[in-house]
Order: structure tokens, then C-alpha cells, then sequence
């Protein structure tokens, strides 16, 4: 087997009008298909919010399929953009990541105890992988979570059951690290307008960033 570095590519960072953070700070924006992550995202760039580190799209988990090769050029693709956003923005500013390497693992399991298109010795090798790439590797500031009904997601509703458990399951494990969670409901819940849910969102991480980083 290659070494998982052979297959690195590295993503890009959007510039957007402006950093409201004090300081540096690193947000992980995770949620499952159908939460409105990628919609937040794209109003934010909008919006002017700060460095937005987007996830390649040629690169989709959603579409399964993929061979163990295909799963740790997607791991080392996301470590790379971890990496290279930290390396990247200018200091002071704060960087949005669209599914950061930090949830890597939540696919990788469900991929393979749930839709079976990982294999055993694959997921051991890729696990191994994952963590010899994390143990160095600086943890997020604070995790926005996107909740999302079930009725909400394109995903059969065992597979959104299963991705749902094993997405709580981390964001436990992320809090017993430090890292702060932000828990959002995508705006159609409560019948907000998608431009004030942004912002009320963004006033929020604001607040957690001020706080935090006087």
C-alpha cells in the first residue's frame, strides 16, 4: 500500500471582507447532509465573516463507493487543509472549516460498520493513520454543530440514525478535550428568514470569541 502522504492535494482558502474575531481562532463546522452547513458557509462568505476553508467538492463522502485508497487520500486532504488554513491566514484572524479532519473518524466508522464500502483491515490502517496525523495537531477552538431532523436529511433513515449517534458521540469527546460546541437548528425549524439566522448565528460565535479571546 502507498504511504497515505502520496496522496495529499491541498484545498483552497476563500478570502472574505473581514475578521470580527479578537484573535486567532480555528472553527470547525460540522453537521450531517441536509443540516445547512454548507448554507451557512456560503451566506458567511457573503456576509464578510472571516477565512472560510472549504471542503473539495470532487471529494464528497455522501456518494460511498470509495476503495480504502479513495479514504485516506480523503484523510490526508483534510489534514492538509487544516494544516494549510493555520499556515495560511493572516494572524488575528479566525478560519471556518467546512468538516474539518477533527470529524474524519465519524465517516470512517460509519462508512464502515453502517454502509460496508470500508473494510476491516482498511479502517484499522486508515484509524492508525488518523491518529499518528492528529497527535501533533492543534484541536479547534469551538465546533458549530448543525443539528438536522431526520425528515431533513437525503440519507435512508437508518444510515442518518447511525451518523447522527456516532456524530454525538464525538462532539462528547471533543468537549471532554476543551473544545467548546456550539449546537445550531438549521433556520427552516423555526421558520426563520436564512440572511437573520445567519447573523444571529455569527453574533453568537462572536460573543463565544470575545469572550474567550479578550
Amino acid at each position: 500500500m502507498r504511504p497515505i502522504f502520496d496522496f495529499l492535494v491541498l484545498g483552497v482558502v476563500y478570502m472574505v471582507k473581514r475578521s470580527y474575531a479578537p484573535k486567532y481562532c480555528r472553527i470547525a463546522v460540522e453537521g450531517i447532509t441536509g443540516s445547512g452547513v454548507s448554507s451557512f458557509l456560503w451566506y458567511l462568505e457573503g456576509y464578510g465573516g472571516s477565512h472560510i476553508q472549504w471542503t473539495n467538492e470532487s471529494e464528497s463522502v455522501w456518494d460511498g463507493n470509495w476503495s480504502n485508497a479513495d479514504w485516506f487520500n480523503y484523510t490526508a486532504h483534510k489534514y492538509g487543509e487544516w494544516i494549510y488554513g493555520m499556515n495560511t491566514i493572516p494572524k488575528g484572524s479566525t478560519i471556518f472549516y467546512e468538516r474539518s479532519i477533527w470529524s474524519n473518524m465519524v465517516y470512517a466508522q460509519w462508512d464502515y460498520r453502517i454502509r460496508h464500502f470500508l473494510d476491516l483491515e482498511g479502517y484499522k490502517i486508515l484509524k492508525s493513520e488518523y491518529e499518528k496525523m492528529i497527535s501533533n495537531c492543534p484541536l479547534p477552538h469551538l465546533v458549530v454543530y448543525f443539528e438536522c431532523a431526520a425528515d431533513k436529511s437525503p440519507l435512508p433513515r437508518n444510515q442518518f440514525i447511525a451518523l447522527d449517534d456516532l456524530y454525538e458521540t464525538w462532539l462528547s469527546i471533543m468537549e471532554s478535550k476543551g473544545v467548546q460546541v456550539l449546537r445550531m437548528t438549521r433556520p427552516n425549524t423555526y421558520g426563520l428568514e436564512h440572511d437573520f439566522w445567519v447573523e444571529k448565528i455569527i453574533q453568537q460565535i462572536e460573543i463565544y470569541t470575545r469572550a474567550t479571546y479578550k
